[in-house]
């Protein structure tokens, strides 16, 4: 027999080993195929469990946080309630000296200096008041009320919704923190009209040696209210070093 029918006669039985018994010749393949499926498998098992520990991550939040927010037990409930006697006793405060401001103002003004002790003495007072002290103790209250009022925007706000109304009724949520409901015209050092052919009043007023600018909004229809609070926010939402900044929002009594 030649080399070459030896040769092939030895192909001949090796083909028909492999196929009576493809392990011997393919062990590694087979392997690593199921080592494929176990590799799959597993992975598919851990992405289950991460998605498992998620999820339960998340219930253990959510059931910490409303146990926060129960009534009566809830420590972020009690922060509330506690804030809003502090908002209560704010506004008590500043009503008051917003009333002393007022009803002092007239006798200031006209400088009849007794009648002004006289009147000052009859509302308890251990000095007689001038009207830039009665305005700084106005701006003081004011201040201790807006910073009472800011403590219920961010978490409280987000978990009681309800405080809004505390905060602005109807404001977007954007303008919250910019809302004052105690603010008033009268409160500023001074206040001056801006003469200009706009559609509304512009005023420059003063605290200290700061100077601010103030447009005032005629709210006679629903609309009027809209079109200021759709300008504010889209200022506030636009903050820019180059862009005149929204610092505060307020409703005047209508007679200012």
């Amino acid at each position: 027999m030649s080399v070459v029918q030896c040769t092939a006669a030895a192909l001949e039985r090796e083909r028909e080993h492999q196929l009576s018994d493809p392990l011997t010749f393919f062990s590694c393949t087979a392997l690593m195929n199921a080592g494929r499926l176990l590799l799959d498998a597993w992975q598919a098992h851990r992405a289950a469990f991460e998605q498992l520990m998620t999820t339960h991550h998340m219930l253990e939040v959510d059931l910490a946080m409303n146990e926060e927010c129960l009534d009566h037990s809830g420590t972020l409930w009690k922060e509330k309630h506690h804030i809003l006697q502090e908002l209560r006793d704010a506004r008590v405060e500043h009503c008051n000296a917003t009333r002393l401001q007022e009803t002092l103002m007239p006798a200031l003004r006209s400088g009849d200096e007794p009648f002004i002790l006289t009147l000052s003495q009859a509302m308890g007072m251990q000095e007689v008041p001038t009207l830039q002290g009665l305005r700084r103790t106005v701006r003081e209250k004011h201040l201790i009320l807006t910073t009472v009022i800011l403590k219920l925007t961010g978490k409280i706000q987000f978990h009681f919704p309800e405080v809004i109304l505390y905060v602005g009724q109807g404001l977007p949520t954007d303008l919250g923190v910019l809302w004052r409901p105690a603010q008033m015209l009268e409160s500023f050092d001074s206040k001056e009209l801006v003469s200009s052919h706009a559609n509304h009043k512009v005023w420059r007023v003063r605290i200290g040696d700061t100077h601010y600018a103030i447009k005032e909004f005629a709210i006679g229809q629903p609309r009027h209210l809209q079109m200021c609070l759709k300008e504010a926010t889209v200022i506030y939402r636009h903050r820019h070093p180059n862009i005149v900044q929204v610092k505060a929002i307020f409703q005047g009594s209508g007679s200012e």
